[in-house]
Order: structure tokens, then C-alpha cells, then sequence
């Protein structure tokens, strides 16, 4: 498929996937500063950075797309706090997971008013000697630019190769 009929969605949890991989290399899991911002830069907005603290999840970085769709900006507070991220297991139960785990986590989720949210989850490290660290890719697609089918397959293709790296 050519890269002109992708969806950017679609695109986008590939590139944001394709960077992690190769920060990742071999080790459990890439460093903070291992990543290259640059090879994902035309999804910043869709990118968050949250960091586990005594009090549940930080947000330490959020990209203003990202912001518009948490109606905040939520940098510097608990992933509790935001109203959206409560509701969602997405910025929850799943990041727990990728923490705990140590796994990447990646889905779609068909939310109340009909909106399509397509996201990553990507264990990282500080640099501290532990995972502490999730970085994050959220794309919230409108009712009437729902996913085609063929952009839904390929997410969870990207979701399989994460899986399968790990």
C-alpha cells in the first residue's frame, strides 16, 4: 500500500512504533534520550510522556494535539486528575500494565460520542535503572472520519510487531 493512501493515523503509530524499535535495540528498553524526536516529528502533537510517581502517573510531556482532546493541558499533573484519562483504560489499566509488564500495548477504542481513539503505549526508562517511563501515542479520529477497515488491520499489525519485539 502506498504511503499516500494511509491514513495518518495509521502512519503515525507506524513511525512512533518504528522510532521505539530501533531506541530499543537490545535492551529491555530504550532510554529516554536514546529516542530521536526528529523521526517522529510530524506526530508531537499526538505524544505524551507520563512518569510514574509516588502518586500514580505524571504527565511530563503532551503534544497539543493531544491537549485539545484532554480539554487541558495536563503537564506537570496526575493522569487522575484529567476527566478524560479517568474514563479511558488506555491512560489507566493500561499503562499500569506496560509498566509492570514491561511490554508495549497498543488499540483502539470506540469512545461515547462515537470518536475512534487509536493508541500506544511504550515502556521507557529515565535512565534511573528502571522502567518508569511510558511514552504515549493518541490519535482521536471524529464519528464522520471514522478508520476504514484496512487502516484498522494495520494498526493491529503494528500492534502484533511490538508485541513480537518485546
Amino acid at each position: 500500500m502506498s504511503t499516500d493512501k494511509v491514513r495518518p493515523d495509521l502512519e503515525g503509530q507506524r513511525r512512533f512504533a518504528a522510532e521505539w524499535l530501533r531506541a530499543k535495540k537490545n535492551k529491555v528498553v530504550p532510554l529516554r534520550s536514546d529516542l530521536r524526536i526528529e523521526n517522529f516529528f510530524p506526530d508531537l502533537g499526538h505524544v505524551s510522556i507520563l512518569q510514574r510517581g509516588h502518586e500514580g502517573f505524571i504527565f511530563r510531556l503532551t503534544g497539543s494535539a493531544l491537549r485539545g482532546v484532554l480539554k487541558t493541558d495536563p503537564r506537570g499533573h496526575a493522569v487522575d486528575g484529567v476527566e478524560v484519562c479517568r474514563a479511558h483504560r488506555a491512560w489507566t489499566d493500561i499503562v499500569e500494565t506496560v509498566i509492570s509488564d514491561c511490554v508495549p500495548k497498543s488499540g483502539r477504542d470506540v469512545w461515547a460520542d462515537g470518536g475512534v481513539h487509536v493508541w500506544v503505549r511504550l515502556p521507557l526508562s529515565s535512565g534511573r535503572g528502571e522502567v518508569d517511563m511510558v511514552l504515549c501515542y493518541d490519535r482521536v479520529v471524529l464519528p464522520e472520519d471514522k478508520l476504514s477497515d484496512t487502516s484498522i488491520a494495520g494498526a493491529r499489525r503494528v500492534g502484533s510487531a511490538l508485541e513480537r519485539a518485546a
